[in-house]
């Protein structure tokens, strides 16, 4: 019997390296990464004909009368960013005493990108790395600093090993991770850790872990106020992908989390109602090492301190890797090691 090792796409094909004062382009038939030394991240990314990452302009949505924030306009770059902002849940809110509003005052919404070095070193032809120093700051003066290693194959996968530092705080962080948005043709969810309802750190024990599907737009939960939402614990892996089957995949060096919307969290933050929601074409995939409790704090105490996700250094790493009907089935893909 044929092995799944013997499908994953390795070969001696080298990687062939392009680099401007702004890009960075990577590429064989295999695959295409153009990286933005500008912004630190994948500007964009392509497994044959299949774009999985794709510029794109990306603007807040509405604004809401009643609320506090004030959106700006930036650039997009689509590419894994970091990101520490989630809506404010109902519990968050305390009756005025929560964290919610506190994360509001500090502006953690409102977040922009230093780059403060950027190396990009050829090992060989079959392995590029490029490391990535940068700062990410909000109006109010709170930062986190990230240190980010792209490893890539020249068999497209890419290892990306993540540092962060951020500033301290006397209460919690939303959350702590990479946020990249993805095509709208990438509309299929399929993953492996707890499900198939959303579960969160304190709240997930109902959730077993398992295999399950969704489409984005059913990731959706309808809350009679827009609030975050959609988020999945302990996932080993997961796949978006088309209607075809193909796409990519994100394989957990251990255990991450993991949301993927048609909405930005400033989205649902600045919705009243669910009917003043427009959702975006693209998919906002979070990819998390953790976030903040949910406690019952609407009737009851915010989140036990075991839940409290505090600001302290901290590390991950998944990998991205293409998918395809032709590579087998998704688990059996996902347990294998990249084999250079």
């Amino acid at each position: 019997m044929q092995s799944i090792a013997s499908t994953v796409p390795l070969s001696k094909k080298p990687i062939k390296m392009q680099e401007t004062k702004e890009n960075v382009i990577l590429a064989n038939s295999f695959f295409r990464l153009e990286f933005s030394k500008t912004h630190g991240t994948i500007k964009s990314l392509s497994y044959g004909a299949n774009k999985v990452v794709q510029y794109q302009k990306n603007e807040t949505k509405r604004k809401s009368a009643k609320s506090p924030l004030k959106p700006e306009k930036k650039e997009a770059i689509n590419g894994p960013l970091p990101n520490i902002f989630r809506a404010p849940v109902d519990n968050d809110h305390q009756f005025g005493r929560g964290v919610g509003p506190k994360w509001r005052e500090m502006h953690l919404w409102n977040i922009s990108h230093t780059v403060n070095s950027i190396k990009v070193n050829s090992i060989s032809d079959r392995l590029v790395k490029i490391i990535v120093s940068m700062t990410s700051s909000t109006p109010k003066g709170y930062s986190i600093n990230s240190d980010i290693i792209y490893s890539v194959h020249n068999n497209g996968f890419i290892d990306v090993r993540t540092g962060f530092t951020p500033d301290s705080l006397e209460f919690a962080l939303p959350r702590l991770g990479l946020q990249l948005n993805l095509p709208k043709e990438l509309e299929y969810v399929e993953w492996y850790g707890r499900g198939p309802h959303e579960n969160y750190w304190d709240r997930k024990r109902s959730a077993d872990v398992g295999r399950y599907h969704k489409t984005v737009t059913e990731m959706f939960e309808p809350y009679v106020r827009p609030q975050d939402m959609a988020n999945r614990e302990d996932v080993r892996w997961l796949t978006v992908t088309d209607r075809r089957g193909s796409g990519m995949m994100i394989r957990a060096e251990s255990m991450l989390n993991f949301s993927a919307l048609h909405y930005t969290a400033v989205d649902l933050e600045l919705a009243d109602h669910p009917y003043e929601l427009s959702p975006r074409d693209e998919t906002i995939l979070n990819l998390d090492l953790g976030a903040q409790g949910l406690g019952g704090a609407s009737c009851g105490p915010p989140p036990m301190a075991q839940y409290t996700f505090k600001a302290l250094p901290r590390s991950f790493e998944f990998q991205i890797r293409p998918y395809n009907a032709l590579l087998g089935d998704r688990a059996e893909y996902a347990r294998m090691l990249n084999n250079e």
